[in-house]
Parts: C-alpha cells; structure tokens; sequence
C-alpha cells in the first residue's frame, strides 16, 4: 500500500491518497469482463442451436427460443424509453422564465462592486467572486 501527499493549491494543508484500490479495480473489471463473455456465448448456443441437440446434450429445461428475440427488443426500447422519459420529465419540471417561483435577488451584486469590470473578463483568482449574472447573458454563453 502506497501513500501519496498532495498539497491542495499554495496551502500548508496536505491530503493522504491511497493508491492500493487500482489492483482491486483490475481483477473486478477482469472477471466481469470474462463473466459478460462466458454469458453472451451460453447466449448465443442456447439461442442458435436446435432444441433436439439441446435436448441430446442433456439440456431439458430451458426458456423459449422467443425469448432469444424478445428480451433484447424488450431491453432497447426500455433503454430508449428510459432516455425520452428522462428528457420529458426534465423538460416537464423546469419552470418558465416568469414563474412566480424563480425568485430574483432584491439587492444583486454588480461585477463593479464585488471588483469585476466586466461580466466576460476573467479574474487572476481561479474563482472569481459571486455577482448577479442577468439571464440573456447566460443564454448567449450557453447556447451560443
């Protein structure tokens, strides 16, 4: 188990980094890589071979071959459906711009009074100081 000391900025404060869980990380990737390989083939022989073979090989208990084709047309569109109901709730639950419920600062801070000279210049600080920034300058910043 190896340590490693990282020093957060120009601080005196320092974090101890335990470096030992990427070993553990590779043998839990490794088997479930070969584990999703092993499946997909049983797979892929239950799904392609005649049932009298399976039957001969001793294999008398085993789904349906339309299963072979309904559950992974079952779990594509449950994946896609997933994602437009994600996106419909999203969209469902975002306020508009003059809801009542978005509330708005009664006394906003300007950049020029917390030391900013523009809302576009940046600061030698890494995080620049908290101000109102007004919607439509977001918008252009986003979606521009």
């Amino acid at each position: 188990m190896t340590k490693k000391v990282l020093r957060m900025f120009n601080s005196q404060d320092t974090i101890l980094v335990e470096e030992d869980a990427s070993g553990i990380v590779g043998v839990y990737s490794f088997v479930g890589h070969v584990a999703t390989k092993i499946v997909f083939v049983v797979f892929l022989v239950w799904s392609l071979t005649p049932e009298r073979a399976l039957q001969s090989w001793g294999f008398t208990y085993y789904p349906l071959k339309y299963w072979a084709i309904a559950f992974p047309a079952w779990l594509v569109i449950s994946i896609f459906l997933f994602f437009v109901g994600y996106e419909s709730f999203n969209l469902m639950s975002v306020k508009s711009m003059n809801s009542r419920s978005n509330f708005k600062d009664r006394n906003p801070k300007s950049p020029s009074s917390v030391g900013l000279e523009s809302y576009k210049k940046g600061t030698d600080v890494t995080i620049p100081p908290l101000c109102h920034i007004p919607a439509s300058i977001v918008n252009d910043v986003l979606y521009q």
